[in-house]
Formats: structure tokens, C-alpha cells, sequence
């Protein structure tokens, strides 16, 4: 059966315009380059905030367009009921204070610093990255420690535990879904287009 030139084109167009939607899907959270950007990798900002805060508003614009979305997550408290019970319990035993954005700085299985406020220099953030674990976590107010939290080396493994959380992690396996399914579209039409052009 002969194909007609219309539709050799028109299959060629569909595989085109999905594999242009596919690619920048497939970039989301690729690290940027730098030296001092590979602390990233382990390392993830956890911002406790509201939706209506200025402030954290703009920290967690800062984190988007600064780092990759893989190294911070936006626990909203005025959004998730988890998120806010998380954050009341931390703020009380943890940081005494009770204003939003704190971010905890974790570093592979320990935490490294917590920030309270919405500092947006990037290297100041990079250097809390690159910072090393150690039994006392620094409670930074901007860029200043205004104290210190002492832990033992297993009690960072339970802290973490604890106090963070993933609510919405849903929409990620939604749009992981979403990349499936493009990616067979993607196929399928190339199969297509491959078989055509064959006979």
C-alpha cells in the first residue's frame, strides 16, 4: 500500500512537535556547572514557608533560578496540614522562632545548617552545600550564626526523619507518568514514520 506524501509529513510533524515537548521535560533538574556547584549533588534545601509570604516567595524564586530543582523542595505550610505540623514542631525544638522561611540544609543523611530568612546570595548557599556535617548544626539569621544545635551522628538520621516532609510528591509521579506516555507516543510515531518510509 503506498503512503501518501501528506501523510509521511504529517507523521514526521507529529514526531517532531512531541519529541519538542519531550526535551525539556527530560532537562528538568540537570545541575548546573561550577566547581563550587558539585556541593549540590546531596544536597537538598528544605524551606518550610507560606504561598502569601513575600519572602518566601522570593527565596524560593531565588532557589529556581539559581539551583537545580532536585536540590531544594518548598514544604508550604499554609498548603499542606503536614507541612504545617512538621514546622510547628521543628520551629518549637528546634529553632525557637516561629516567622517563616526556615530552610534546612541537609547534606546527604545529616543536616549542615538551618537558615531563617530569605538570604538570596548564591554563594553563601554554595558554601553551606560544601560545608561537612559535623555533631553541631549552625542556626544561621541571614548569614550570621546566632547559635548552635548540638547532635550526635545518629540523631541527624532521626531529625531528618522527623521534621521533613514530601507532601505533593504526587504531581511528580503524575508528570512522571506524563514522560511515559510521550516517550511511547514518541516511539509509536517513529515506528510509523520508520515503516513508511521502508516499503
Amino acid at each position: 500500500m503506498a503512503t501518501e506524501p501528506w501523510e509521511t509529513w504529517f507523521l514526521l510533524l507529529i514526531t517532531l512537535l512531541l519529541t519538542s515537548l519531550l526535551v525539556p521535560l527530560l532537562h528538568v533538574g540537570v545541575a548546573q556547572s561550577g566547581e563550587n556547584e558539585e556541593c549540590l549533588r546531596g544536597t537538598l534545601l528544605y524551606m518550610y514557608g507560606e504561598s502569601t509570604c513575600p519572602f518566601c516567595n522570593r527565596l524560593h524564586q531565588f532557589f529556581q533560578q539559581n539551583f537545580p530543582e532536585s536540590s531544594y523542595y518548598f514544604c508550604v505550610i499554609d498548603k499542606y496540614r503536614e507541612c504545617y505540623e512538621k514546622f510547628v514542631d521543628f520551629a518549637s525544638e528546634m529553632t525557637k522562632f516561629s516567622g517563616v522561611p526556615q530552610t534546612i540544609v541537609v547534606k546527604g543523611s545529616s543536616i549542615v545548617a538551618i537558615v531563617i530568612g530569605a538570604d538570596t546570595n548564591k554563594s553563601f548557599w554554595l558554601q553551606l552545600a560544601c560545608s561537612q556535617p559535623s555533631t553541631e548544626i549552625p542556626v544561621y539569621s541571614g548569614e550570621q550564626v546566632v547559635f548552635t544545635i548540638r547532635v550526635n551522628t545518629t540523631d541527624h538520621s532521626k531529625l531528618i526523619s522527623k521534621y521533613l516532609v514530601y507532601p505533593g510528591k504526587e504531581d511528580l509521579a503524575s508528570l512522571t507518568t506524563i514522560i511515559v506516555v510521550v516517550i511511547v507516543v514518541v516511539a509509536v510515531a517513529g515506528y510509523l514514520v520508520y515503516t513508511r518510509f521502508r516499503k
